[in-house]
């Protein structure tokens, strides 16, 4: 099997001021998940397990800057496949 579909953000959800975004793959479990915030670095997401080695996850974000205008979120399953994400109209609701 061959799998060439990238990694998909299902939601995002704001409880006791920190962001949960579920995420999940198809074929393969989620290897990375990163955030860069206004194009800094990128930097490593929490899970809410722990762990981030299955097919659906929930990461967790803390605060986001109200002066951010560009919120990113990379994911990549074990086959390599990327996915990048622009949250920023989801976290300024």
């Amino acid at each position: 099997v061959i799998d060439h579909a990238p990694p998909v953000r299902e939601r995002a959800v704001r409880r006791d001021g920190v962001w949960r975004i579920e995420v999940t793959d198809r074929l393969n479990p989620l290897r990375e998940a990163m955030m860069s915030i206004d194009a800094g670095e990128w930097r490593q997401l929490a899970t809410a397990d722990g762990l981030l080695d299955g097919q659906s996850e929930t990461l967790l974000l803390g605060e986001i800057p109200e002066s951010a205008r560009l919120v990113l979120l990379r994911l990549a399953d074990a086959a390599l496949n990327f996915e990048t994400f622009d949250l920023g109209s989801e976290v300024k609701r």
